[in-house]
């Protein structure tokens, strides 16, 4: 191939692109042309209009795009576009005996977090006179104390994170009260981490006070537009709006702690959690390797957060405070994690599988960046994850998670419960997910062994044990009558008798599907058990169910960022575009519009959690409770760039890569993403009723890699750079090529090149 590509590298159709006018003639000329070899004589220009998309704002100060008066009488609240910025102008609030608090609701104009200031150019302050701040992410959950009444779990964002950690609500974080004793600016002091409406009150008997501003200063990661250096363009304005949306959730959950110098840390939650947790960096890593070049120092310093908080016998806490910080050498400490600081772990018990999310999500952070320096600190810890999931083995080879149950969902406070990713559903015995997640990290592990670690000796050991485990899953979890997993394994000793029988899960069958546990027809069996039979016209079901083993059934965007991969690993692009329009495209149709919730109900709206208060004066929207802004929800990102742009690495760091694009129901899609050599770019077009199709393909200097063109289920004549290399089913001499499934694969692919087939020779 190398010595055709040096014949053919500019051509004259090529060379003619490369200029002004004759350029647009060109173009032209192709726009009209169903020759295979002029369309391919020319690429597929860039739409520049990609960054319309970008939801992130250029300056750190956010302040309110709309204000409502929602009580009041006109006396009372003045000149309320006074509030909307810091220049001079101002809006007065007065309260008197007669009158009612005046109540203003702010729409900040996007779901952002950070510190609250407030300007008070004046003020009169009466008996009890105090302003009230409340914050939420949807108008629609909005109180006095905010959209939920359960403290925040991160000690960096409350005022009093003593108070709040213990559940003292007169400390919470989604509240605050400003003093208007006096005129000045004043910034709350604690970090309140992601609204987009603000509820302002001016309670008292009597009082006023005049506003210059009620302003948000960001402290989350905010990329330029110009930092998109990934990016992703399509004929459907729905998935580009996703695809940003994804992007622009990461961002929000990522933000700067001073603990740890300014450094930024990607959590899960925006407004509630800002912890790091070892489950959603399996989907936050791709999220941010396929969207910004800062994002992957992000990745590598979340990571790095629990590369030395690992237990003695290979356990890894499930979630972070984000200010630990680890000592110079990593690696499994020498005596048992220090809490201090970590109080939530306490709390909330074991996730026995997340351990094996810290595995993958260290293994594709290496896969997508070649970063060796950093994968070889890790892989002692790696290695110890596995002591810890094989101690835990039992004699049929299936991980069991031990633990009690969490009755009447209240977390156990002595740590002794086991959960899973659903918080609430009952975890101890041996289920499918986990062993599924066990078995995706050991195949993960042996690769990165055999790429940067011990070699193939030890990279067989853990393909072995992976093997055995397979084996063991499909013996013990495989229902051939139904054609899918089992929720988990049915043992005597679970209460409320064997349901799980009678049930079949989502996470279990897209996992084992996404992990490679099974293939060809059992995968085909799986996916249409999970298209089927779990579909809701929002998103998949969690499982048939409820029962105390599947606590609520309910659409998780967590598990089914790992189905988009699953479907588009079997090539099933049509069913996983389907799925983010159903599940994604609802999310961004509802406030706050920006951002993926934790999880949904299966009516399509946000899904509340369990909350237990003590105080009966709060009122509990349970429903405000849950995340809007979640990272473990941006699946798409990763499976928009990965499959429908097609844009993968075949070696660490993209040093050989492919693009392989599945174009589902799409006219066109294009974008890029970057690699440590450059940019990686993949633009296609297809004319209507399939009658032609064309691909450009540039590749970044000093790698190389594969294009996969697809045929379409028919056979195609295909031209590169107005040369055939592909006629009658065999490629042109010299040319390095082959059938793969559905595909024309062409490897030992360098530079840029533009290839095509026509309906009409």
């Amino acid at each position: 191939m190398k010595n055709i590509l040096r014949i053919i590298l500019v051509p004259a159709g090529m060379a003619a692109c490369l200029s002004g006018s004759v350029q647009a003639a060109t173009d032209a000329a192709c726009a009209v042309s169903s020759s295979a070899a002029t369309l391919s004589s020319c690429p597929v220009q860039e739409k520049p209009y990609w960054s319309s998309f970008v939801l992130d704002r250029a300056s750190e100060l956010v302040y309110p795009a709309h204000v409502t008066v929602l009580s009041g009488v006109s006396s009372q609240v003045i000149n309320t576009a006074g509030i909307q910025a810091g220049d001079g102008s101002v809006l007065t609030l007065k309260k008197t005996l007669l009158t009612p608090n005046p109540v203003l609701l702010l729409d900040m104009g996007t779901l952002t977090g950070g510190q609250i200031e407030v300007g008070i150019s004046g003020a009169a302050a009466g008996p009890g006179a105090q302003l009230r701040l409340s914050y939420a992410e949807s108008s629609k959950y909005i109180t006095k104390w905010g959209d939920t009444s359960s403290a925040s779990l991160a000690v960096n964002d409350d005022p009093n994170p003593a108070l709040g950690l213990t559940g003292d609500k007169a400390k919470d974080s989604r509240w605050d009260i400003v003093p208007i004793n006096m005129s000045r600016a004043y910034t709350v002091p604690g970090i309140r981490g992601g609204q987009r409406w603000i509820r302002v009150e001016l309670e008292g008997l009597i009082g006023s006070v005049s506003l210059d501003y009620i302003r948000i200063r960001s402290n989350h990661y905010r990329p330029a537009a110009a930092d998109y250096a990934g990016r992703f363009l399509s004929s459907d304005t729905q998935l580009n709006r996703i695809w940003y949306a994804g992007a622009y959730t990461f961002n929000v959950a990522t933000f700067s702690d001073p603990y740890r110098g300014g450094k930024m840390i990607a959590a899960d939650g925006a407004k509630r959690d800002r912890m790091a947790w070892l489950g959603d960096m399996g989907i936050q890593t791709g999220t941010a390797l396929y969207t910004t070049p800062r994002a992957a120092t992000v990745m590598r310093d979340t990571i790095d957060l629990f590369a030395c908080q690992q237990s003695p016998d290979g356990y890894i806490p499930m979630a972070s405070q984000v200010h630990y910080v680890c000592p110079d050498t990593l690696g499994p400490p020498a005596g048992p994690i220090d809490l201090k600081g970590q109080p939530t772990l306490i709390r909330y018990g074991k996730a026995p599988e997340y351990p094996a999310w810290w595995v993958i999500a260290a293994a594709q952070y290496f896969e997508l960046t070649g970063d060796t320096a950093s994968i070889r600190r890790w892989l002692p810890v790696m290695r110890n994850v596995m002591k810890y999931l094989v101690a835990h083995t039992d004699s049929d080879g299936l991980f069991r998670t031990e633990g009690l149950i969490i009755p009447n969902g209240n977390l156990l406070e002595n740590g002794q419960a086991s959960i899973q990713w659903d918080v609430f559903s009952y975890a101890p015995g041996k289920n499918t997910h986990t062993n599924a997640v066990w078995y995706r990290a050991l195949s993960a592990l042996a690769r990165v062994e055999r790429l940067a670690g011990e070699g193939e000796v030890t990279a067989i050991q853990w393909d072995r044990q992976a093997s055995g485990l397979q084996a063991a899953m499909l013996k013990e979890l495989w229902d051939e009558k139904t054609g899918a997993f089992f929720l988990k394994k049915c043992e005597w000793w679970l209460p409320l008798g064997c349901d799980t029988e009678l049930n079949h899960s989502q996470d279990g069958n897209v996992q084992a599907v996404m992990a490679g546990v099974i293939g060809g027809q059992q995968a085909e069996r799986a996916m249409n058990f999970v298209h089927t039979r779990l579909y809701s016209p929002y998103g998949t079901l969690n499982g048939e169910r409820p029962s105390l083993h599947l606590a609520e059934i309910m659409i998780s965007p967590f598990v089914s960022s790992t189905q988009l991969l699953a479907d588009f690993r079997q090539y099933n692009a049509g069913e996983a575009v389907g799925l983010m329009r159903r599940l994604w495209g609802n999310m961004i149709s509802k406030p706050p519009y920006v951002t993926f919730w934790e999880k949904m109900s299966k009516q399509g709206e946000l899904l509340g959690n369990i909350v237990n208060t003590a105080n009966p004066l709060q009122p509990t929207s349970s429903e405000g409770l849950t995340s809007m802004a979640h990272g473990w929800s941006t699946g798409p990102v990763q499976a928009l760039s990965a499959y429908v742009l097609g844009i993968r690495p075949a070696q660490p760091g993209y040093s050989r890569w492919v693009v392989e694009p599945q174009l589902a129901d799409l006219s066109w899609a294009q974008g890029q993403t970057y690699t440590p050599q450059g940019l990686l770019i993949s633009r296609w077009e297809r004319g209507v009723s399939d009658s032609f199709f064309r691909l450009t393909v540039s590749g970044p200097a000093g790698s190389s890699g594969e294009v996969a063109v697809p045929a379409l289920g028919k056979s195609r004549n295909i031209a590169m750079d107005g040369q055939w290399i592909w006629v009658g089913g065999k490629a042109m001499p010299g040319v390095s090529a082959r059938v793969a499934g559905d595909y024309i694969l062409f490897g030992k692919i360098s530079g840029t090149h533009t290839f095509a087939w026509s309906a009409v020779l």
